[in-house]
This record gives C-alpha cells, structure tokens and sequence, in this order.
C-alpha cells in the first residue's frame, strides 16, 4: 500500500507548475528553495504548500488547493522573496524561517525545540511545526490570511484580511474579526479615507441583525457541510448543504465575504452563499475616492470614473480616480455638469451638512464659494414644496441607481465640460419602454426555441446517418478493418478514399511546413475542412492514435479544432476546422489588420497557448509559434494550429525536457534551442513575444533593423535590441513611442494599450527563462489592460450585456429559490439549487432518468410495482418535500396505519408523514420537489427540526450530542420509554428527556432525586457537583425549541468552566 500512495502523491505535485517533487514533512536542517522546488503535499493530495509565483521573479511561501491552485494561506504576503537564493528553512533549533537572496529573514514563527521537530500539512490544509511528542508549536491555522478552511477557528485575537486586488496577493483593506463588543464584523480600513464597520448594516441595532453581544467567547467556525455558526449567534448555511469535495469561506478582495464550493463536474469554484448582496451599496472604498461602482450578477463588480476624472492607478482601483484637470478657485472658471441616476454615500462625514429649503441656485452658490467642495446633491419634492441640499467635499462610495433622491452636479473646469458631447445622455441609465422589451423578447424567445429545435433534430439525423455508416462499412470489411478502428474519442477516423476526393485529389494547396503539406477539402458533410498529409509516417498505429486522441480531446476557442484523422497503410492525415481568413502572416503583409483587431489576436493566442501549457489534461508544448501557424477564423478570432504531434509533455517532464534535434523557425526560436539548454514550455513564450513584437512594429524577427539613432551611421540590429533600445527612452518621452510601430498604426492605437503591450512582450523575449512570465501569466496581464483601456463609464442597459466576456448575464430575476419553480425536473425527480451553477437534478432512490436529454420527461421507476402490499416496502428520505397530486390530508393516524393505507392503494407511491400536524398527504404522481439534503436518520436522536419540518441548522448536532451525555449518565438508551414510578403512583411510561428532566426538578430540593436517574454502576463514584453540571448543560442542549439550545461552542466553554472549578 505505501508505494502507490507516494507515487499518487508524487503526481499530484506535479499538477502545480513550481513543483518538481512532493515531500510529505522536513524536519530539523531542511530547507525548501525557491530554484528547487519541492512542495509539501498532505497525505490526501488535496493540498499543496511551497513556493507560489506573485509576479515576475517574485515568489510566496503558500498553501494551496491542488486541482485548482487556489491559494488559501501565505506566509509573506506582503514581502516576496526574489526567485534566486531564497528559501524555508527549519534550523536545527526548532525555529522556521523564510530568507530572501540578501540572507535577510523575511518571516520567523519564534519557535524553538531542542528535540527533533518537523513541518508536515494536514489533510485539513493546516500546516503544522510539531515536536516528537505530538505538541504542537506552531500551525497556519491560528495565522490566516483571507481564507478560513473548514474546521478553521475563527477567534477573538484572529482576523481575515482581503488581498489587494485579483492579481496582487498583499494586504488589502477589508477585515473579518470580532470586534470588541464580541459581534463578528466586516471593516473597510484605509487610512487614506476612513475606516468604518459596514456588515452587519451599522444602522440596525444587534436584535435587527440577530446578532448577540453577551457571549465573550469569540469563536467561530465552518464545517465540511457548509454550516458556518459564531458565538455572536451568525449562522449559514451554504446552499449546496451537505458532502462537497472542498469548500472555503473567502473574504475577497472586493470586500465581499462568500463561502465557495468546488464543483467537480464544471472543475471551478462557485459561490454558494455571500453577505452582502448589493456590494456597490453596501461595501465602501469598492472603486477608491471619486470612482463610481456597478454590480452585475455573475460577472462581479465593475468600477468607472465620472466624466472629467481618470483612473488614477491604471492596475488598481483602490486609488480611485483623480481629475483630469486640476479645479480653480476662482468662481468664474467652474461650472456642474449634471449626473442622474448616480449616488455618493458617506459614513464618515465627508459632507458639509445637509441644508433644507435651499433653491438650485444658492446650493450650486455654496458649493462654488469653496474650494473643498467637489459637488453637491440636489433634490426638490414637488408634491410637498420642499428641497435638500447636500454639497460634498470628497465623492466616496460612488455607485449608479435608479433609485437615487436626486441629481448630483459635479464642478469641473468649464474647459472640460464644454468638450464633453451630451453629458446628459450619456449617463442616461433609463431603457427602451416595456412594450418594445416584451415584443423583442418574445420574438427573441421564439427564434431561440424554434433554433434550438431544429439544431436537437439535426443532431439526432446526423447522428444516425453517421452510425448506420459506420455499420455498413464494418461489415463491408470483416475482419480485416485497420482504417476503421475507431479511437476512443468524439471524432471521427476518415478512409484515404474520403480525403482524397474531398481535396480532389489533393490538388488545391493552400499551405505547406515541415510536418506536411495543407490542403483545402469540402467533406461529405459539406463542412470546409483543411487537410494535412503528414510527411513522415514513421511512428506505430497505437502511438500514432494515442497522440492523435489526446489532440482531439482538445477543445478551446483559441485553438484549431481537429474533426478526425486517418490512419491507413502508410499514410497518416489529420483533418482540421478550415479557418476563412487564413494565417496572421498572410493578414499582417495585406496590411489589413487595425488595432483592435491585432490587440485581440495577441490576447486570444496568450489564452490558446496557456491552455496547452497548464490546463490540458495532458501539457503540450508548442515548439513553433509563428505567424504562419496563427490562424484567424471569419470573425478574426485567433486559433493556434500545429501544435501537432510528438511534442506532448506530461505534467513532469514538461519542466525539464529534452528534443533530439532542434525544433523551431528561425527568428523565433529560444535561445535553449541554439545552446542545448533543457526544453520548458519557456520556449515558447520566447517565440510568443516574437510575434508580438512583430504585429506591434511591422517588422519580421529573421531580418536585422536598419537604424539610425542620435545623427550616428547607420547599424543593423536585431529586432529585440532595437525595441529594448527604443523603449528605454520612451521612458523619459512617450512619443518615441512612435518610431517603433507599424507605419499602418499610427495616430490609430491607445498608446497606454501598446506601451503595455511592449513591455509585455520584451518580458517574454528575456534571454533568460526564469525571467520569462508563463503564458498564464502573460494573459492576466492581457486582461488587467483590456479591462483598463475598455471601461465603460456609461451606456444603456449596460447592466445587461456584459462586453468584457461577450455574453449576457442575469442583472435581476424573479424568484430567488428556483426550487419553488414547478416542473424543473419532471415527475419523480429530486431538484437542489447551487448558487452559481443552478439547479441540479436527480432521480429518486429506485428510478431512472426517463429521457436521457431531458430532465423535462423526469424519471420512471427501474422495476414495476406490485400491488401486493406484502411485496413493498418503504425507504425513509428526510428533509425532502413532494407538492401537488396528492390523495388528500388524514388527521390522527398511527404511522402504521398510514404505511397500510398506502400499501392497499396500487396509485400511491409515497406518504409525508408530519407529528406536529398528526396527519399525512399521500403522493400519487411525484411531480416536483425540493431538496436539501437525503440522509438516514436515527429518529431516537434527532432533533425536532427533522420530526417537524423545521431549517435544518448546527442545533440538531446538539440535540444529538445533548441525547448521548442523557444515555452515559443514565445508561439508557433513548429508542425505549422508561418505566417510571413516582411518588408512589401507578407506573407509566416516559420519554428519556421528559423523565430526566422532571427528576432534576425535585433534585433541586431534594439531592436524592440525583440518584434516581444516576448510573446504578456510578453509584458513590462521581462528583455530585460535575454530575448535576452535567445533566443541566445536557438538558439545556435538548430543549424542544433550538434557539433555547446553546451552541456547540457554547457547551465547550460550559464544561471547561467546571472542569476548571474542579482543579484544586
């Protein structure tokens, strides 16, 4: 057994791009560096911790998830190390330390042992220092970062802190803590604004919010089930409740807290609960001083600058925005432009008051005789005769409504209002009537139904087409079938035959390199389809599928799909999507590409290729970017093609390969090529900034530059020493920027896109490749300008579409618990809800999905029903509920009764069964449900919530926990009734709680009652202090009512109390 589970844990270290072994724990005098970097893995694989990339050469001493390389934990934050010389050390001494290249310490635990210690991560995600005798000296759970794993205590003296932003890990400005009135809150923390507390509602007293003060133990926690609970009396529960492989509460970087489930069917994160749900309203300092914010659901939040303002930190929106043009004092040379629709809120009274009863003109007066004045807030209410006016002195908390009191005018120079074009309009958030919405959507609507339809019934037809083939070839070859052995792939295996007549004959070319010459074919299917003949068949039939497999497998817009292949005799082809608009070096000599559209390409191409390197299944490099090998479909999207055959790494080699022979195209081949330096996927990085530097400047990479710098002669230079040349003295003036872009581009670019774009592409054609980003890390960086350079300040509707990702996205709906919904999943179905993802369905126990494509049919059962009532039997799903088609309600029926009236009945397929009602509904047809949770109980030991129907909350655990300490002291089980005898009276029969608790009554005036319910086996052996302590902590915790019921924590600190008292 040892042997395959270190090498399992040996491969899942591999699926992080810095680790090149996995270790299980170090101990005294062993160190992790950053230049070899091993990585401590926990013994279930589901974590990582080691040298984590925060930027160029920049390194993180993390923890992480392995599948999706989430980190949860960092030790320096605040301080990366350089990437050369720096490491973790645990010095002899016991103590851990991280050192930078300079030998400085950067982070220390102070701990120290003088017997044998090692550093080890748990299966929790806690990565604990330990001595030899188990005691714990130093563990990452009591030092978190922005993330609380489940089984993580959250407690007075330990605090979340978000990071700064997406991309930059460091300290943020929100906190979760206790504050000190005991109350869990989140706090907004810049000493550039203010500070203040913001969730729960700062305007709400403890009772609105639920929340309780009096209990000073400060703990919270979230367990593996996705119930969070805290000592203030806050508690959620996510809305995936139950088994889930990873869960994490994260206060995010936008100040929003939110508990993520990892969903493995889409492999990706999603949010199954969050706090707030109008972050723009609710969170301050979201888009920093003057900037003003807009949520959409599902794409998060989206910051702006008001007209006149600009970003003030193009990579960070904390900073906000700043003014253009710096504002006069002088009256003369202002004036308001006019803002509907947009509110500034203040907590901290960054106004100057609000004065009633003024008119416009003395309020825009007030505001125009101060400098400090930035704009002000004016509404009038016609039907009451009365006006506010609020001038501010700094625009904080800025966010777009329809909902907003009034106008707000903001005081720019006249010079700038005059260049604004209908400032009005633009800001107009309002959206086209109601009748034209409904009309374009119910024809919407119709076109989508009837397309989609028709697009179901030609896949049906064509996959039957396309099998009924299949058997006639089959059985035309018999045995002797080598050109028909299907891969076990979704595309197809194509005859010599076909592809010969689909090119006729192989007669139109349309490109040719060194693996084999591209024709252009129409298949049968009349799809256009650009078919290579491979020039060396040199490779066995199974390796050659295996390869081709793996490629087909492949699917990303930014990468050229593959429809099929053929493997026949000696001939090997492969069969391609045809792409209209051919090769980028085709596109870049007709000079037909602008901008927008090369920016586009240089992003879409980073994105393909960092598929291949770090999300593939199996890691592909490339070995040959080019123009030539950038494709461009009708709609110059990008797709990157030849990353063909015998180039595919697995997760380990690929940081550490070696070729046979040298690989590439002159001009944009890596210098390891030249120098018999190791193979990484750097290699292609360096070809990648090639071409960018290509499409930014017009000039190819195999010719030197002609240049001619400060009056001196003339120089041919390559073209990287003359871009680094040139971009150093950009430094100092930006239009020399100029000298280095295509002729076909100037005077039509953004010059902070392509000064970015510039630098970005000399980072990926550094000489050495450690210096190099990775591909994923040239697309964050893509983005981040994408995201800065296309801000929208205002357009309609702009809630709606979301232009960044090309798609709509939901900015309102009207039910909130779809589970409500009827019919979701059909008749005898099972439906769940998951925030994020939407519903999930599933069939009862017993049944099977009806029609394989669609839940609509619902489920039919797997075996028939007999109406022999001696032939049935019912199972037990709790917290699962079935409306509609019922037989009707009976009243004060035994449970046997109720299971015989449904036997007798061959319609009846289930019974509800409630005690707190004392009836029953009988299902006929299951048409619906909802579900939260199925699980078998214990109906001793569950809590009143199950029997009555009740939310199902962390109480039931402790009426659960409250049952077991009744059944220990009294040493009877809770299932049977006791025989009691009281006072000399008849005998009767009680529940266990009841009998406790009436016993405990008279103890209180008489001590021997104790001794009724005791143990008899602990007679004159306990501590009648601890005992009675103990019985009344235990009936406190099944009390009926769960809020009467004390939290888990609660009882823990009951307990220790009386231990405590106890210790003489």
């Amino acid at each position: 057994m040892g042997s395959p589970i270190f090498f399992l844990l040996l491969s899942l270290a591999f699926s992080f791009p810095l680790s090149s072994s996995a270790l299980i724990a170090i101990s005294n005098g062993t160190s992790i560096s950053v230049e070899k970097p091993d990585s401590l893995i926990s013994p279930n694989g589901d974590f990582s911790a080691g040298f984590y990339s925060v930027g160029d050469n920049a390194y993180c001493f993390a923890i992480w998830f392995c599948n999706s390389r989430t980190v949860v934990w960092m030790a320096n934050r605040d301080r990366p190390v350089n990437g050369k010389h720096s490491k973790l050390s645990l010095l002899k001494n016991g103590n851990l330390i991280l050192t930078d290249a300079n030998k400085l310490n950067v982070w220390i635990t102070n701990t120290v042992s003088l017997s044998f210690v090692q550093l080890s991560l748990y299966n929790t995600g806690n990565l604990v220092l330990c001595n030899v005798d188990g005691v714990i000296l130093w563990q990452s759970f009591d030092f978190p970062t922005d993330t609380l794993l489940p089984q993580q205590l959250l407690t007075r003296n330990i605090k979340l802190v978000s990071s700064r932003s997406q991309s930059n890990y460091s300290t943020g400005f929100y906190e979760f803590f206790f504050n000190n009135k005991n109350i869990l809150r989140l706090f907004y923390n810049d000493s550039g604004i203010s500070s203040t507390d913001y969730w729960p509602n700062p305007w709400l007293t403890l009772w609105d919010t639920g929340r309780i003060s009096y209990n000073n133990s400060k703990t919270a926690v979230l367990n593996s089930l996705g119930n969070f609970s805290s000592s203030d009396n806050l508690t959620f529960v996510s809305a995936d409740y139950g088994a889930v492989l990873h869960r994490r509460l994260t206060l995010d970087y936008d100040g929003n807290i939110r508990l993520y489930s990892w969903e493995e069917e889409g492999q990706s994160w999603v949010v199954s609960w969050q706090a707030i749900q109008k972050p723009c309203e609710m969170i301050p300092g979201a888009c920093g001083a003057n900037g003003l914010c807009s949520y959409v659901i599902g794409s998060g939040r989206k910051c702006s600058c008001p007209p006149g303002y600009k970003m003030k930190n193009r990579i960070d929106w904390a900073d906000g925005c700043e003014l253009e043009v710096d504002l006069s004092c002088e009256q003369n040379e202002s004036g308001f432009l006019q803002l509907s629709q947009v509110d500034f809120y203040s907590y901290y009274g960054n106004d100057f008051g609000l004065f009633n009863n003024y008119s416009f003109d003395q309020c825009r007066d007030l505001c125009l005789a101060s400098c400090d004045c930035e704009a002000f807030e004016y509404s009038f209410n016609e039907y009451y005769g009365y006006s506010k006016c609020s001038p501010k002195t700094r625009l904080l908390n800025g966010y777009r409504t329809p909902n907003s009191n009034g106008d707000l005018f903001l005081k720019l120079p006249k010079s700038k209002i005059s260049s604004l074009l209908n400032p009005l309009e633009e800001f107009n958030l309002t959206c086209p009537g109601d009748g034209t919405i409904q009309s374009g959507r119910n024809r919407t609507q119709k076109f989508m139904l009837w397309f989609a339809c028709g697009v179901g019934g030609l896949e049906i037809i064509s996959f039957f087409l396309v099998w009924c083939l299949f058997i006639k070839i089959e059985k035309s070859l018999g045995v002797d079938k080598q050109a028909y052995d299907r891969a076990a792939i979704g595309f197809r295996n194509f005859t010599y035959t076909e592809l010969k007549k689909a090119t006729k004959n192989f007669s139109e070319e349309i490109g040719r390199g060194a693996g084999g010459i591209v024709y252009k074919g129409v298949l049968s299917d009349k799809r256009v389809a650009a078919i290579k003949l491979l020039k060396e068949a040199s490779q066995g039939d199974g390796e050659f599928l295996a390869e081709v497999t793996i490629i087909g497998r492949i699917n990303h817009m930014n990468l050229i799909e593959m429809w099929g292949y053929c493997a026949e005799g000696k001939y090997r082809l492969l069969v391609y999507e045809y792409m209209e608009h051919g090769s980028l070096a085709d596109n870049l000599s007709a000079n037909v590409l602008d901008w927008e559209k090369r920016f586009k390409i240089v992003v879409g191409t980073a994105k393909g290729l960092a598929y291949l390197h770090e999300d593939c299944l199996d890691w592909i490099l490339h070995c040959d970017i080019k123009p030539q090998n950038i494709l461009l479909d009708s709609t110059y999207q990008p797709k990157v093609a030849d990353f063909g055959l015998s180039k595919l790494q697995n997760r380990g080699v690929l940081k550490n390969s070696s070729f046979s022979n040298i690989r590439g195209t002159r001009g944009y081949m890596a210098p390891e090529w030249i120098f018999n330096l190791p193979i990484t996927s750097k290699v292609d990085v360096y070809s990648y900034g090639i071409v960018v530097l290509e499409m930014v400047t017009g000039k190819g990479p195999s010719r030197s530059v002609h240049a001619i710098d400060d009056g001196r002669e003339a120089e041919h230079k390559r073209l990287v020493t003359w871009v680094r040349e040139k971009m150093k003295k950009v430094a100092t003036d930006t239009s020399l920027l100029e000298e280095i872009i295509d002729p076909m581009l100037v005077g039509k670019y953004d010059i902070f896109e392509m000064e970015a774009l510039v630098h970005v592409a000399l980072q990926c054609v550094e000489e050495d490749k450690d210096e190099r980003p990775t591909m994923s890390q040239v697309v964050e960086m893509l983005l981040r300008q994408e995201k800065v350079s296309d801000v929208v300040i205002f357009d309609e509707c702009s809630d709606d579409w979301e232009e960044e990702g090309k798609t709509w996205v939901v900015s309102w709906q009207a039910i909130q618990t779809p589970c409500n919904i009827p019919g979701a999943c059909g008749a005898n179905s099972l439906w769940s809800y998951v925030i994020g993802s939407g519903w999930k369905c599933s069939c009862l126990l017993g049944n099977k999905m009806k029609n394989h494509s669609d839940w609509a049919y619902g489920c039919e059962p797997q075996f028939h029903l007999s109406c022999n009532k001696n032939e049935s039997k019912f199972q037990l799903l709790s917290h699962v509920d079935f409306y509609g088609n019922d037989f009707g309600v009976f009243l004060n029926y035994t449970l046997n009764h109720y299971k015989d009236i449904c036997l007798k009945s061959c319609d009846c397929k289930a019974f509800q069964y409630t005690l707190r009602h004392g009836g029953i509904v009988y299902k006929g047809v299951l048409p619906d449900s909802r579900v939260a949770a199925i699980k078998r109980l214990n109906e001793a030991n569950q809590g009143e919530e199950w029997v009555f129907n009740l939310p199902i909350t962390s109480k039931v655990d402790v009426y659960g926990y409250g049952i077991v300490v009744v059944e220990m002291v009294t040493k009877k089980g809770p299932s049977r009734s006791v025989h009691a005898i009281d006072d000399g009276g008849e005998a009767e029969h009680k529940r266990l709680v009841t009998w406790g608790r009436e016993n405990m009554k008279k103890e209180a005036t008489n001590i021997s009652s104790l001794e009724n319910i005791i143990d008899p086996m602990l007679e004159g052996k306990y501590d009648m202090g601890e005992m009675e302590a103990l019985l009344q902590v235990a009936l406190q915790c099944v009390e009926e009512d769960k809020d009467a019921r004390p939290t888990m924590s609660q009882v823990v600190e009951m307990l220790s109390y009386q231990e405590k008292d106890l210790v003489p």
